[in-house]
C-alpha cells in the first residue's frame, strides 16, 4: 500500500487463547518474486486474552518500548506468527493492523546492528561521483558499525571535485537539531574530512546545501601526533564555503580510539562537542558556532566523508551509535 511520508506507531488488532509472538517486517526487494528479503520493524507481544474472540490492540515494540518506524510510498510489509509450527495458527487471530502517524520530526536512533541501512530507519546514500568519476560509494556494516568510503579517482578524472560520500536519514527533516555519532575508526594516513551533517538540503551532485560539523588532519606528515582541526562548515553547492564555527578549534583524534561527534543547532546558534569514549560527561572541546544568515533553516542529518586534498584520495570513517532529536538529551 502507498503511505504518506511521515513516522508511524503501529498496532496489530488480533484476539489470542494463548500468548505468542507475531513478527511485523518490510520488504526490502522486488515483491513480485519470490525469496524476498526482509527487514525487521518490530515485534508484537500477544498476550493470553482467554478467548479466539476476544479481540484487543497490541502495540508493535522495539525491544521494551514502542516501535517508531518511518514509510513513505509504496511499501510492502508482512506479518509472520511466530511459535510452533502448526500451533499457533490455532491460538491466534489476526484481524487488521493500525498505522497511526506520529510527529514527521522524532527522535532516531541506528545501532547498525541489523547490519542494513535500508529500514528502520531508512537511510539515503550520497554518492554524487560514484559512477562518474569515481567508483561507486562503499557502505558496509562490519562488526555492527557504518563505513563509509568514498572512492578515490583516477587522474585526470577531477573536474568533479573532491571524492566524497555520505548517508543522510531518509524522510527525516529537522530544524532545531541535536545529532551525535560515535566515530569508530578511521584512516590517518589520508588527508581527508569526516563528521556529522545537518539542515541537508537537495543533496547531489553540485547542489549539496546545509552544515557540516567535522574533522580534518590539517597539514604536515600523515599519520602527525598532534595534528588535527574541527570546522563547522556553512555547504553552499557541496562547497564549504565558510567556516562558522567562533573559538578556537584545533583538536587531535588518535586512530584506534573511539571518539562521540555530537552537534546541535537551534535558529542560527550551533555547538559542536567530542567526547573521549568512555567519558561521555567531560568533552574535549565545545565548539560554539553562528551563522547570521540562517541560511538553511532545516533540512536532512547524517554522515558524511571526503577527500580534503588530491582528488585521488579516498576518505574513510567507520560509525556508530547514530542519534537524531530535536534537543540535546
Amino acid at each position: 500500500r502507498s503511505f504518506a511520508t511521515t513516522n508511524y506507531n503501529v498496532y496489530l488488532r488480533s484476539s489470542s487463547f494463548g500468548s505468542t509472538t507475531v513478527y511485523l517486517d518490510q520488504v526490502t526487494s522486488a515483491p513480485t518474486v519470490t525469496n524476498q528479503t526482509t527487514a525487521r520493524l518490530g515485534t508484537f507481544n500477544v498476550p493470553n486474552q482467554l478467548s479466539r474472540l476476544n479481540y484487543r490492540y497490541v502495540a508493535l515494540m522495539d525491544g521494551s518500548s514502542p516501535a517508531v518506524i518511518t514509510l513513505s510510498g509504496t511499501n510492502t510489509l508482512r506479518l509472520t506468527i511466530g511459535g510452533t509450527a502448526t500451533k499457533d495458527e490455532r491460538l491466534i487471530n489476526l484481524d487488521y493492523l493500525v498505522f497511526i502517524p506520529t510527529s514527521p520530526v522524532q527522535t532516531i536512533f541506528d545501532n547498525f546492528n541489523d547490519g542494513n541501512d535500508t529500514a528502520n530507519p531508512p537511510w539515503e546514500h550520497y554518492d554524487p561521483i560514484g559512477g562518474v568519476t569515481a567508483p561507486p560509494a562503499l557502505f558496509t556494516f562490519p562488526n555492527g558499525h557504518y563505513r563509509i568510503v568514498a572512492s578515490a579517482q583516477q587522474a585526470p578524472n577531477c573536474d568533479a571535485g573532491p571524492s566524497r560520500a555520505g548517508s543522510f536519514l531518509k524522510n527525516a527533516v529537522y530544524d532545531d537539531f541535536y545529532v551525535s555519532a560515535d566515530l569508530i575508526d578511521f584512516d590517518d594516513t589520508a588527508r581527508q574530512a569526516f563528521g556529522v551533517a545537518a539542515r541537508i538540503v537537495t543533496p547531489g551532485l553540485g547542489t549539496t546545501g546545509g552544515y557540516l560539523f567535522s574533522w580534518e588532519p590539517g597539514g604536515g606528515v600523515l599519520p602527525g601526533e598532534t595534528n588535527g582541526d574541527l570546522d563547522i562548515s556553512r555547504l553552499v553547492g557541496e562547497a564549504a564555503t565558510d567556516q562558522i564555527e567562533t573559538a578556537p578549534s584545533g583538536l587531535h583524534l588518535t586512530k584506534g580510539k573511539s571518539y562521540r561527534f555530537v552537534f546541535m543547532g537551534s535558529g542560527t546558534n550551533f555547538e559542536a562537542q567530542v567526547y573521549e569514549l568512555p567519558d561521555t560527561t567531560n568533552p574535549l572541546i565545545r565548539l560554539p558556532g553562528n551563522d547570521p544568515d540562517n541560511m538553511y533553516p532545516s533540512g536532512q542529518v547524517g554522515l558524511i566523508s571526503a577527500s580534503n586534498g588530491d582528488c585521488e584520495v579516498a576518505a574513510d570513517a567507520t560509525w556508530d551509535n547514530f542519534l537524531a532529536t530535536t534537543a540535546e538529551p
